[in-house]
């Protein structure tokens, strides 16, 4: 039979600067390989956003923000003179003039 001694998982001990920061840790614990691989996996992913940016899509607008855009706009619209159309039905319908 064995001991509950045997059966308890080993104390890992990582050792860190009195000032360093969470991500310090985390990489502390994913660069260690006496670590389990799962526990490792986990501390990367938290790290990961630390450690590398995203990739974002940015705007540039050089010409005022976009009220003031949109207000160009606004006013090149009505400055265009409207136009007549007409319009001519593309089929025409023949109307019976039977009464009932």
């Amino acid at each position: 039979m064995r001991s509950l001694v045997e059966d308890e998982p080993k104390q890992i001990e990582i050792e860190i600067e009195p000032d360093a920061t969470s991500l310090d840790l985390l990489q502390q614990v994913y660069r260690n390989p006496s670590l389990p691989l799962m526990t490792r996996m986990r501390a990367a992913t938290a790290a990961l956003p630390h450690e590398h940016p995203r990739l974002a899509v940015t705007a540039m607008i050089t010409d005022g923000d976009f009220a003031s855009q949109l207000d160009q706009a606004v006013e090149r619209s009505r400055r265009v003179s409207p136009t007549m159309v007409e319009g001519k039905p593309m089929i025409e319908e023949k109307v019976s003039s039977k009464r009932h």
